[in-house]
């Protein structure tokens, strides 16, 4: 979450970013943390209690 401003400034609008390793406890904070940057959720993968989210900047 920490880094969704520094991950938003590295990316070109319509650049992709995966974020894997979360646990999906975290997935809804992680979410909304880079939403509100701009990113929109283009896939969402689950495994067990892990999640990865695929984000595209706007």
């Amino acid at each position: 979450m920490a880094l969704s401003h520094d991950i938003k400034l590295a990316l070109k609008p319509g650049g992709l970013a995966i974020l894997s390793g979360l646990l999906r406890t975290q997935e809804r904070r992680v979410l909304a943390a880079y939403t509100s940057k701009g990113f929109r959720l283009v896939r969402r993968l689950h495994r067990d209690a892990w999640a990865t989210l695929v984000l595209k900047r706007a």
